[in-house]
């Protein structure tokens, strides 16, 4: 079964003109494909959404999210990013199970879905359980794993893996509407040859890199002492930027 958006007072098209249509109406097909849009008439059998005094907007776009996070909502509030990431957050991260990952990513789904937004890009543990979440959701979604260097030699090469593993996994399921990308987690968790390694892989993967840069003053201030640049700037010495 179709879907007919009939009487839609505003309907703001992505097509390349990006046309502004009044007083129309969209027909999508039962793949979610667009069939018309304008002064249009739906099939028989599609489902009709009345939407006089509405706007239909394309699906919005989560650029950065932790899905699983969703269960840490209201937990350790208006404390500085640092002891927010080290006192709290992460202590409790250690206790993640794949299965809370899974039940959280589907809550996360849950609420975007119903805010209008269709596609994400993540980083974060236990992917496999968040890529099945996503699949089952219906949503767009860039997945990466969360590479944080351990201390050892050993411990990076497990990371390593592990981003590896993720990125054969979202092949293995063949899903149009999901894709991986690298995920270092920042110039200040991970070391220049990691961030290089995410760099290298991902060029010769043809994917996207994932990382946070300068979420707040005070990060961006002690990366400067520590390493007498700014954090874009810095990335972009080494050769980690792209064009």
């Amino acid at each position: 079964m179709g879907l007919f958006l009939k009487g839609c007072d505003w309907v703001i098209t992505q097509n390349p003109d990006r046309d502004v249509l009044r007083n129309s109406s969209v027909s999508i097909d039962d793949n979610g494909t667009i069939r018309d849009m304008g002064i249009t008439q739906g099939s028989r059998n599609d489902e009709v959404i009345d939407c006089r005094g509405k706007v239909v907007i394309p699906g919005l776009i989560n650029t950065h999210t932790h899905l699983s996070m969703t269960l840490f909502r209201g937990y350790a509030d208006d404390l500085e990013l640092q002891q927010w990431l080290e006192k709290k957050i992460w202590p409790l991260e250690k206790r993640l199970t794949g299965e809370m990952c899974y039940h959280g990513a589907l809550l996360g789904a849950m609420e975007m879905t119903r805010t209008g937004t269709t596609c994400f890009v993540d980083m974060y543990f236990h992917m496999e359980d968040v890529a099945k979440a996503t699949e089952e959701a219906g949503l767009r979604g860039i997945l990466s794993y969360g590479m944080i260097d351990p201390p050892t030699q050993e411990g990076k090469e497990r990371e390593r893996k592990s981003s590896l593993k993720l990125l054969q996994l979202v092949r293995a399921m063949k899903s149009p509407r999901i894709s991986f990308a690298f995920g270092p987690h920042s110039p200040y968790t991970c070391s220049e040859e990691t961030l290089l390694w995410c760099r290298k892989e991902a060029d010769k993967e043809k994917v996207l890199v994932n990382i946070h840069i300068a979420e707040t003053r005070g990060e961006q201030a002690k990366f400067e002492r520590d390493k007498k640049s700014r954090e874009v700037d810095y990335l972009d010495k080494i050769g980690f930027m792209n064009d």
